[in-house]
């Protein structure tokens, strides 16, 4: 089976110095030149070990062997499995390392069978297993390694055990019938687009005795609730409680149906790209209290080719903000800036229609003086023209 690596892996595997310095929580297995064949399946001989490195059957239930030859099976390699019709697979409780992109676009794999034995995964391990309903970790699995789950379109629910302590990059992007995660008390490391693209994701639980996350509202927190970490991508509107002084960077990257958020004013920061890619959002009001914006974090889509992000303004985006960071940014990235009102939403509507727009947005729509907007922020309430 000719196998290929998609451009970006072969980036990062150049840019760690070629296939001889693989990144931290990689597998890299070489074929030894003592290569045989055992019924379906293809190996390599290592010593006392042996590693699978092809599959070679017409799939369906596939059972790993424990030996051949009297050796014990250890790992399974790169690619071994990637592409081919399997429906379920049992690996032994000999395998301890299961290598990169072993099972990816096995599209008819519905079910898998992990042994305790398993501590370690390559990348992408299961990526694009799209007939993938469910799946149980071991214990012995202490990361859920970058894109293991990606576009995995039937996985409905996860449950991330309290042995896990990293979730990297994208583990779980693109798995669209996910609706609900649990995450264990052990986890302290939570990349922030490992659940990108999950559209119909709404909540996500965390232990109650994690000490570095907590959830409310299905949203992940820092423990002691001043920053937000990561809102899931099917959330519609949210309120920030008060408190929260960081909005974190790519928190609500690729939220596709956001339609509002209360920003409460004790926010002062507000990551890159925290709100990128976000096309339902298409105004955003700051309160007063705002004073640094990361690069791309308001009115911005992505395109990918080429292996890179390029950064596109949102059509008729609006940005509503007092002078200082809001009014800044607005200039520098040459966004419509109005200004601010002392609300703390941000709405999918352009307020200049007049639709779930705030009564500040609506007045502001019309007015500049500070006058005027000292009036709406309470002097004069019934003025609304």
């Amino acid at each position: 089976m000719k196998k290929q690596i998609v451009c970006c892996t072969a980036a990062i595997l150049l840019a760690a110095g070629g296939l001889g310095a693989l990144p931290d929580g990689t597998l890299g297995t070489a074929i030894a030149a003592s290569a045989a064949a055992y019924e379906d399946f293809e190996y390599s001989v290592d010593g006392d070990t042996v590693t699978i490195t092809e599959y070679k059957g017409k799939g369906g239930d596939v059972v790993i062997p424990s030996e051949i030859d009297g050796k014990k099976v250890t790992a399974i390699g790169e690619f071994a499995f990637e592409g081919t019709d399997l429906t379920s697979v049992t690996i032994p409780d000999t395998v301890t390392s299961i290598g990169w992109e072993a099972f990816r676009y096995c599209g008819s794999l519905k079910s898998v069978t992990i042994p305790d034995s398993v501590t370690e995964f390559g990348w992408e391990a299961f990526k694009g297993c799209s007939s993938l309903k469910s799946v149980t970790l071991p214990d012995s699995v202490k990361t859920i390694s970058t894109e293991m789950f990606m576009d995995c379109g039937s996985l409905e629910s996860v449950t991330v055990s309290d042995s896990v302590t990293s979730i990297e990059n994208e583990a779980f992007a693109g798995c669209g019938s996910l609706k609900s995660v649990t995450i264990g008390k052990g986890v302290t490391e939570l990349a922030v687009d490992a659940f990108h693209g999950c559209s119909n994701l709404t909540d996500i639980k965390v232990d109650a005795n994690n000490t570095t996350y907590c959830s409310i509202d299905g949203v992940i927190y820092s423990k002691d609730i001043t920053a937000l970490v990561l809102c899931p991508s099917g959330k519609t509107s949210i309120d920030i409680p008060d408190g929260v002084t960081s909005i974190d960077s790519y928190a609500f990257k690729n939220s596709q149906i956001l339609k509002s958020v209360s920003i409460p004013k004790s926010v002062t920061d507000i990551g890159e790209e925290a709100f990128c890619d976000c096309p339902s959002l298409r105004s955003v009001t700051l309160p007063a209290s705002v004073r640094n914006i990361g690069e791309y974090a308001l009115g911005y889509v992505t395109e990918t080719y080429d292996c890179e992000d390029h950064y596109f303004l949102s059509e008729d985006f609006v940005l509503y903000c007092h002078p200082g960071a809001g009014e800044r940014y607005a200039k520098k990235n040459k966004i419509s800036c109005k200004p601010g009102d002392g609300e703390t939403s941000v709405l999918s509507d352009n307020p200049e229609t007049g639709v779930e727009a705030p009564l500040g947005a609506l007045a502001l729509a019309t007015v500049a003086s500070l006058a005027v907007l000292e009036m709406i922020a309470g002097k004069r309430k019934n003025k609304t023209d």
